[in-house]
């Protein structure tokens, strides 16, 4: 493995298991959330003003970033019908070609991503006023981890199984 694709990989792993990890405390914070509108509405009959925005706020962005995850992890949905008998070569050439597909998607993932933070920069949530921004930031940020992910794998000089997929190492 080149010195280059190696760091892209390490990094890649990085950025991985700490999306992971942010993304499982954000949704233990929105079950915690939800738990409370629950008990709060039924239990003690007072709604809390707060808990379904940030649940919604949470879930975007646990969502997103699991997803930049499967990009890295290879446990995304495939049908790989034809693509199972043309050969190696073709095979992991065809892969890599869609890994820079992927990375460029993510490329264009985060450019409107932007774009959306920017155009929502002074809009407020309803009922907490925390500001919209936040929000829209998890798809620019999902776009740059997919891009990097996307390139990371695309770059790998050998194929192995990763994440029970064909896919390259």
């Amino acid at each position: 493995m080149t010195m280059i694709a190696r760091l892209f990989d390490r990094v890649s792993a990085a950025i991985s298991r700490m999306t992971v990890a942010a993304a499982a405390a954000m949704a233990a914070m929105m079950i915690v959330s939800l738990c409370l509108e629950v008990f709060f509405r039924y239990g003690l009959r007072r709604s809390l003003p707060w808990s379904e925005e940030l649940a919604l706020l949470l879930f975007t962005w646990v969502v997103l970033l699991f997803g930049s995850v499967g990009v890295r992890e290879g446990f995304h949905v495939r049908v790989s019908l034809v693509v199972d008998y043309l050969p190696e070569a073709l095979r992991m050439g065809l892969a890599r070609l869609i890994l820079v597909v992927i990375a460029l998607f993510g490329l264009l993932m985060a450019s409107a991503g932007w774009e959306m933070v920017t155009l929502n920069w002074d809009q407020v949530s309803p009922a907490t006023r925390y500001p919209l921004p936040l929000l829209y930031a998890a798809v620019p940020v999902t776009g740059m981890f997919v891009a990097f992910h996307g390139l990371a794998l695309a770059i790998q000089p050998r194929a192995s199984k990763l994440g029970g997929q064909d896919s390259l190492e």
